[in-house]
């Protein structure tokens, strides 16, 4: 007598969860007034084999069973639902050891094999996110975390961008590698922002921008969400600068006070310092004082070193550095008091 599998693919989804269900045929043919056996046993095969874990944690094996005069029998084989990214798997059904119990008949099996095919359906998309900030004391890391949706079979690697206003290369932080891998079977990474600087600079909170760009290597089921690729990290500044006015006390009429505004610290360029100065009056008459705004406007305007001063024309005065990083130099007011006859 003859046996045959059939059909000889078997294709479907493999589901999120749950089982789906692959059935086979074994036919019977020739003397059938005996009772036959035969086994089959589910192997892996071809690229991306199938494994245990595709079947619920056992390659699945049995005996199929025709009594007299029966020609078929189904063979029903079940695949575990995931959704772990991975390739299209291959697994194939093998008859073997097929016996009759009618000692005279001989079982001749002529299609051994049949093919099930699992087709993925899972994708998974990749986001970046901060998860920690930085400070330059260096108590605190930046601490960006990589996420993959799903787990892959596979290495997933991703290259990355760099901006913001902090300079990599050892000036504030130290250069990032611009990838970054999420392995196999897991779903996160971390990029850290390391090596920070506590410099005495006065530059302000600095930022790390990263941003994933593609992925270099990996399933191509996954792919980067464009609405969460972008992520950044702030390193707190921990310098300031001091203001500090000091100068006379009591002048005499017709003569100038002196008095004289500092500004304590190294700017970075660009970075400002803004304080408020005023003209306070106690006992003078309106005719006594001195016209305060053109005297700071003639102050500031008359100032030559590094940086930058500029002036409201009301009450505030503002330092930018220059290039490089710069300290302001001491600025001297002299208002004079009006000599009169009174």
């Amino acid at each position: 007598m003859d046996l045959v599998i059939s059909p000889a693919t078997v294709t479907h989804n493999e589901g999120n969860s749950g089982n789906t269900t692959y059935t086979f045929t074994v036919t019977r043919s020739g003397e059938l007034d005996g009772t036959t056996t035969v086994n089959y046993a589910v192997t892996g095969t071809g690229a991306n084999p199938a494994n245990a874990d595709d079947f619920g944690g056992t390659l699945p094996s049995g005996t199929v069973t025709f009594n007299a005069t029966e020609t078929t029998k189904t063979i029903t084989i079940d695949v575990s639902g995931d959704t772990t990214v991975e390739p299209d798997e291959n697994f194939i059904v093998t008859l073997s050891g097929g016996a009759d119990s009618v000692a005279n008949h001989r079982v001749d099996i002529e299609t051994a094999t049949a093919t099930g095919v699992i087709t993925t359906d899972d994708t998974a998309t990749v986001s970046i996110a901060q998860v920690n900030d930085a400070a330059e004391t260096g108590t605190v890391a930046g601490l960006f975390r990589v996420t993959q949706t799903e787990p892959s079979q596979v290495d997933t690697v991703i290259s990355y961008t760099i901006a913001g206003t902090a300079t990599a290369g050892g000036t504030d932080y130290t250069t990032l590698s611009g990838t970054v891998t999420i392995l196999a079977n897991q779903t996160t990474t971390d990029i850290d922002i390391t090596g920070i600087i506590d410099d005495s600079l006065i530059e302000g909170d600095e930022t790390v921008t990263v941003t994933l760009a593609s992925i270099t290597s990996g399933d191509p089921a996954v792919t980067i969400d464009g609405a969460s690729n972008s992520a950044t990290v702030t390193i707190a500044d921990n310098d300031a600068g001091t203001w500090n006015l000091t100068g006379s006390n009591t002048v005499a009429e017709g003569a100038n006070a002196t008095y004289t505004l500092s500004l304590a610290g190294t700017f970075q360029e660009n970075e400002t310092a803004t304080t408020e100065i005023a003209l306070t009056d106690g006992t003078t008459v309106a005719a006594d004082r001195p016209d305060f705004v053109a005297v700071v406007t003639a102050a500031v305007g008359a100032y030559s070193g590094p940086g930058a001063l500029a002036f409201d024309g009301t009450n505030l005065i503002t330092y930018t550095g220059g290039a490089g990083g710069t300290a302001m130099a001491n600025l001297t007011i002299t208002p004079a008091a009006p000599d009169d006859i009174l």
